[in-house]
């Protein structure tokens, strides 16, 4: 899921994808404010559940650093999902020393 931007929810007895969250998910991304966003992490990995709604992820942040944005950082993030309002949210994230705390493709985020 990394290289597709997104995390899933299945459903092991059946292999169903209940919900996914990301770029080519199935849930409205929000911003910490609650506005629509396109995007709350890129090639993010290591999703952790953390409680019952909410999921800690390392996010590369692979495109917004290719996008010019200088100097490059990393960072952890926590996103709430509510599928009942069909909403992806984020609720927490730190950054690093900018130029500092960037990884292009290794990282994780343990609890």
């Amino acid at each position: 899921s990394r290289h597709l931007d997104t995390f899933f929810m299945v459903q092991r007895s059946t292999g169903r994808v209940l919900w996914s969250c990301g770029r080519l998910g199935s849930l409205k991304m929000l911003d910490r404010q609650g506005r629509d966003v396109t995007g709350l992490f890129w090639h993010a990995h290591a999703v952790t559940r953390v409680s019952p709604d909410e999921y800690l992820l390392f996010d590369n942040n692979f495109h917004a650093n290719l996008s010019g944005v200088s100097p490059s950082f990393s960072r952890l993030v926590r996103v709430r999902i509510d599928p009942g309002r069909g909403t992806a949210q984020e609720v927490w994230s730190w950054a690093g020393t900018p130029g500092q705390h960037f990884s292009l493709y290794h990282g994780d985020a343990d609890v």
